[in-house]
């Protein structure tokens, strides 16, 4: 299974300007000092008068998530495959995306109304959501090994128990333990890639090179995930995929499938 204790620091490049903001950047990452960020051999951050950045290897701009992104989801949320295959119609949700990457589909489960928690094993991911997010979800963005929590190990964050929201802890009406049960449970794995000749945009190639997932580890992901939730699990597929296990119902759009287990 994914582990985030395993990952290596990632480092941290930053302007003179944003020295004092690194302190908080610290404990997770290899602060070097720069006069501007440059790309490296490996996958880094970098940390200059417009935030937090990604610098993959062979790129020489800076990769940001879009500020953009969270107005256009709020106005553009509707009750799309997702929200439906998510039950959003019966009311408020709560959910768990245990393989957040970088928050399109929490962003828009939260922008329709669901209090969403956020897990992601990747350390650089986590750290670029985390920041993205910060005061856009009604719930906390976790950093740790979504598997070893949904298995109901008392040890399953990756970090001291701090880490479990981020740098601070954020107010939330769930408490996120071993124990903790969510009407909805969302596995969203990373895909690996295809023998189509067309790229997906420049974040889910970036997040595609730093994350993906196995058939087995998402198999393993979902009979884990199937006794923590009150309502449902979904599972994120592309449409032509093979089917894990039996769902109670699938939802198709033109490119990727929901299926619907319920519990």
């Amino acid at each position: 299974m994914s582990d985030a204790s395993v990952m290596q620091r990632p480092i941290l490049q930053v302007i003179p300007s944003r020295a004092a903001d690194a302190e908080a950047y610290a404990r997770w990452c290899d602060v070097q000092s720069v006069s501007a960020p440059t790309a490296t051999d490996s996958a880094s951050l970098c940390l200059d008068a417009l935030g937090l950045g990604l610098l993959m290897p062979g790129e020489q701009r800076v990769f940001r998530l879009s500020q953009h992104r969270p107005a256009r989801r709020q106005r553009g949320a509707k009750l799309s495959e997702l929200g439906r295959a998510c039950g959003i119609q019966h009311g408020p949700r709560q959910i768990l995306d245990a393989c957040a990457g970088f928050g399109a589909d929490a962003l828009t489960l939260a922008a329709l109304g669901a209090e969403v928690v956020c897990i992601e094993a990747n350390l650089i991911v986590w750290l670029l959501l985390r920041d993205f997010t910060d005061g856009l979800l009604r719930g906390p963005v976790c950093w740790g090994s979504s598997y070893r929590m949904l298995s109901g190990d008392q040890d399953w964050c990756c970090d001291s128990p701090e880490s479990l929201h981020g740098f601070d802890a954020q107010e939330t009406s769930l408490a996120v333990t071993a124990t903790t049960r969510w009407d909805v449970i969302y596995l969203d794995p990373m895909f690996p890639p295809s023998t189509k000749s067309a790229l997906p945009n420049q974040g889910l190639q970036h997040l595609r090179q730093l994350v993906t997932s196995t058939g087995p580890e998402v198999e393993a992901w979902l009979a884990a995930a199937l006794p923590r939730a009150r309502d449902r699990v979904v599972v994120k597929r592309r449409r032509k995929d093979p089917v894990l296990a039996k769902p109670t119902f699938q939802i198709s759009g033109k490119t990727v499938r929901f299926d619907v287990y319920q519990i």
